[in-house]
């Protein structure tokens, strides 16, 4: 999979409906997560939840809460580009 304008680097997570990788901005290198659909042009409901956890992001600020950068259609597919924190699964640190 590619999503323009980042350099997917690893897949974190492979859910039912969404993938989460962990890629580099192209233009500034930096780090971010994304999550993205699997299918291309979402439902109704996978989008609308997505959609909420970004407002979610951006509402809340705060240094321990994931930070929402960007919420649209890239390459067909619905993403959210979130901060990269660099957290450990907890199923990593059992």
């Amino acid at each position: 999979m590619t999503i323009d304008g980042y350099q997917l680097s690893e897949k974190l997570h492979h859910g039912e409906k969404t993938f989460i990788y962990q890629a580099i901005e192209s233009k500034e290198q930096k780090k971010v997560v994304i999550k993205t659909t699997i299918a291309e042009y979402a439902d109704s409901k996978t989008k609308q939840i997505l959609k909420q956890e970004y407002e979610i992001m951006r509402r809340i600020q705060s240094d321990a809460v994931v930070k929402g950068y960007e919420f649209e259609y890239k390459d067909s597919r619905l993403c959210l580009i979130m901060e990269d924190f660099r957290a450990q699964y907890l199923k990593q640190m059992m």
